[in-house]
């Protein structure tokens, strides 16, 4: 999932309209509700490349969450919730072995088939992983049997009145190679994934339209034995086990593609379990359903609408019952956990199917979001249960633009308390563009400032509005002011999730609310100060988020302004800024006011010439003074703030004169000059983006200006150092290109080879031949070949 931040008040920051799980945490996710039994099938499924929730993973991908799940499971930790409480037709996915009794005497070629291992069952997954039971109640049927009859006695001698039961023609089928001594093949999949599932033409025959006329009737491919069909296997597989078995199992996202096939084969049965299974899946598990179909789909139309029909009554349901713990609230968990997982292409599609004007699907989804946001004004359970913003992802902006409005034509914008609405915060955290924010904010100060003036007309005169008294324009006021800092994180928020650039170049016309865009500014400085890259914003927004964030960062310099006395760089030193002057130091520090106390020497005096009410209001003062000293002595100055004073444009700062006495000194400041390395290093990483020569020009601050043009220095060094190694990649790769460097890399490299021989040999040998052996040594060394390869493999341009 992206990274999201919070900002002073706790909400959650520029963080994307939807945050994408790492695919580690699904397999992690899978373990931890599924258990031990669930390892084996994600094996498997990773060997079959197999798809999860929309990915398929790697064997070694499914060896390293299968690690850290049991790592954490021997130190108790457990990290899942439980999952999705399943219906009588809602199995997790394995592979059903079919009852299988011994029917030697019919089949004397073949002994019976034994059910398979427990251990080789599929993992039992969320969502992605969901199956289906298909069952018939009318199975065996007639035709099936008497082509069953037909099969075994085409296998060896059978009596003539064999009575072919149900048990019989489970034993024709086995899991999952297909049917016992098939007369066809089915070749089912795409091509490098195909697999070869045996059957027999009567029983496919009597099951199917399709294939009794393709066989039965005069058709020139009645004799073949090898029948190719363009669905996966499994679907295939699934519906040969309920030809034979009377039920199968499979994935819920391959139950379309069932419905299709059973369809296209005329098998009606087939086709009527799965569409009995199709209705009687959970309700998140129908949106899944609904965001894997599109107008392209195969599924036949009919279906589809009795899907969306469905999910239409179920949301109706749910939001008559929101105001009560229920199946509603339970839906609202497990949608939230469903769509954090959803591809971007699944709730694209979710999109359109609720875009449709003429579909009752939008009304009730509608009514339903709204009801949830009603009865969250109340509830801090809804709250939590809203507040994820994957809720939204899957909602078209259009119907959250509705949702808005409706709200600031029926609901109050603030709580009593004079906070902003939960629904304000919910319909505006995202999902819109910041030209549409800013008009839902112009609609609920309009809105908000109708409400507040007092109904009593004067005089009669509608158009004459009656004077407000002060206590209510000031609560107006601070409405208005709580609204403005919920939209400036609204607007910071969408930000990050689309291109708002256009926007924000238009900003200083003044359309904007400046409280508005301070706050937003402050989200973007808090995410920078995080190390988040800033959006597509104008430089001058960069420029008042890096104040802001300048102003929340660690300070590691200071420049005091001002007399000659103070003046000069301060540097921190613990809790303290300390500057060397000569051959005294003089130290920055501030001193929290001990009320009550009245032993504190510092701050009980009465300097000559402050004014007492001020000092007494003061929390603290910042001073300055020589270090060591226990007593203040001169050189002195004095701000009487409990704030910060470098980054403030009026600091008033007093400095004692000749005679002692304190007087406001108007050219005494105190900047920021540098900040933390850790710091400095996140920004410049928000900065990155950022076009540098068009940011210097609108940023005032040394502290900025200084990162930005340190910036802008290591990435000139970053492009000088990538060029220079490309230039010597190129020289090297072209000199190794040439002729004459790879005749002297052979010579070399034999004569190399013969004297670390000579080397070996000289280990152990004795007097007579070690000297044989160093002459020859001397001889490879200095012979002119060797001399010159040497020579022209050390020059760095073989072109010289």
């Amino acid at each position: 999932m992206a990274a999201s931040y919070a900002d002073a008040d706790g909400r959650c920051v520029a963080s994307p309209a939807r945050a994408e799980q790492p695919r580690l945490q699904i397999l992690k996710q899978a373990l931890a509700q599924g258990g031990a039994k669930c390892i084996p099938g994600l094996r498997r499924w990773a060997k079959e490349k197999r798809q999860y929730r929309g990915e398929v993973f790697s064997l070694e991908e499914v060896e390293e969450a299968v690690a850290a799940w049991q790592a954490s499971k021997e130190t108790g930790a457990t990290t899942a919730e439980k999952g999705q409480t399943g219906q009588t037709d809602v199995t997790p996915p394995q592979v059903a072995a079919p009852a299988v009794q011994s029917v030697s005497r019919v089949l004397p070629c073949r002994k019976a088939p034994t059910p398979a291992p427990a251990e080789a069952k599929p993992a039992a997954v969320p969502w992605g992983g969901l199956r289906v039971t298909l069952r018939s109640k009318s199975w065996p049927w007639p035709l099936t049997l008497e082509a069953a009859k037909v099969v075994a006695q085409s296998m060896g001698p059978c009596h003539d009145n064999l009575k072919v039961s149900a048990d019989l023609l489970k034993t024709l089928f086995e899991v999952p190679d297909g049917a016992l001594h098939p007369d066809l093949v089915l070749v089912a999949g795409s091509s490098g994934h195909r697999s070869r599932i045996g059957a027999h033409k009567a029983i496919l025959a009597s099951f199917s339209d399709f294939f009794r006329l393709k066989f039965h009737g005069a058709y020139r491919d009645s004799a073949e034995s090898l029948v190719e069909v363009s669905w996966s296997p499994d679907v295939v597989r699934a519906a040969l086990q309920f030809l034979y078995t009377g039920s199968c199992e499979l994935d819920v996202a391959v139950l379309g593609d069932v419905m299709v096939m059973a369809d296209f084969w005329q098998a009606n049965e087939l086709a009527d379990a799965a569409a009995k299974s199709w209705y009687a899946l959970p309700m998140v598990h129908q949106l899944e359903v609904l965001s894997n179909l599109d107008e392209t789909s195969t599924v036949p139309k009919a279906m589809v609408g009795a899907l969306v029909e469905s999910l239409t009554l179920s949301f109706q349901r749910a939001a008559n019952e929101l105001i009560r713990d229920g199946p509603s609230r339970q839906l609202l968990r497990e949608m939230g956990d469903w769509l954090c997982h959803t591809p971007g292409a699944c709730l694209d599609r979710l999109k359109h199917w609720l875009s449709l004007e003429e579909e009752e699907l939008r009304v009730a989804v509608e009514h339903f979001m709204r009801s949830a946001l009603q009865a969250a004004n109340s509830s801090e359970d809804l709250r939590k249960l809203l507040r994820p913003r994957a809720l939204k992802s899957w909602l078209p902006p259009a119907m959250l633009q509705r949702l808005a409005f409706h709200f600031i034509e029926h609901e109050p914008a603030f709580k009593e308390e004079e906070q902003v609405a939960f629904w304000v915060t919910w319909c505006t955290s995202g999902g819109f563009s910041c030209d549409t924010l800013v008009e839902i904010y112009e609609a609920i100060a309009a809105a908000t400032n109708a409400r507040a003036p007092l109904l009593t007309l004067v005089g009669g005169d509608p158009k004459v509005a009656p004077a407000l008294p002060e206590d209510q324009v000031a609560r107006i006021q601070r409405l208005l002011m709580g609204l403005k800092r919920a939209f400036g994180v609204a607007l910071a928020e969408q930000s990050y999730v689309s291109d708002e650039s256009r926007f924000w170049q238009r900003w200083t016309q003044g359309t904007v609310p400046n409280d508005m865009l301070q706050h937003a500014a402050q989200c973007l400085g808090f995410s920078a100060l995080h190390g988040r890259p800033f959006p597509a914003v104008s430089p001058a927004v960069v420029r008042a988020a890096l104040s802001e964030a300048l102003a929340k960062a660690e300070v590691a310099m200071l420049a005091v302004q001002g007399p000659k006395a103070v003046e000069g760089l301060y540097q921190r030193k613990g809790q303290k800024f300390q500057c060397q002057k000569g051959q005294e130091t003089l130290m920055l520090m501030y001193t929290e006011q001990q009320t009550g106390k009245k032993d504190d020497k510092k701050l009980n005096i009465i300097w000559n010439g402050l004014p007492v009410d001020e000092w007494k209001k003061a929390k603290g003062i910042w001073s300055i003074q020589t270090a060591g000293s226990d007593e203040v002595t001169p050189p002195l100055a004095v701000l009487l703030s409990r704030q910060v004073p470098w980054g403030l444009a009026k600091s008033h700062w007093w400095l004692p004169d000749a005679e002692g006495r304190f007087k406001l000194e108007p050219s005494m400041a105190v900047e920021l000059d540098e900040i933390s390395d850790a710091e400095a290093s996140k920004l410049k990483h928000s900065l990155i983006s950022q076009h540098l020569p068009e940011l210097l020009e609108v940023v005032d601050s040394p502290a900025a200006r200084k990162l930005c043009q340190a910036l802008q220095r290591e990435r000139a060094e970053a492009e000088r150092a990538e060029r220079e190694k490309q230039n010597a990649s190129d020289a090297v790769r072209c000199e190794e290109d040439s002729s004459e460097w790879q005749q002297a890399a052979r010579v070399f490299d034999t004569a190399a080879a013969q004297l670390c021989q000579i080397l070996q040999e000289l280990q152990g040998a004795d007097a007579s031949i070690r000297r044989r052996l160093l002459a020859k040594k001397r001889r490879l060394e200095t012979d002119e070949n060797f001399v010159a390869a040497l020579k022209r493999l050390e020059r760095e341009d073989g072109r010289s």
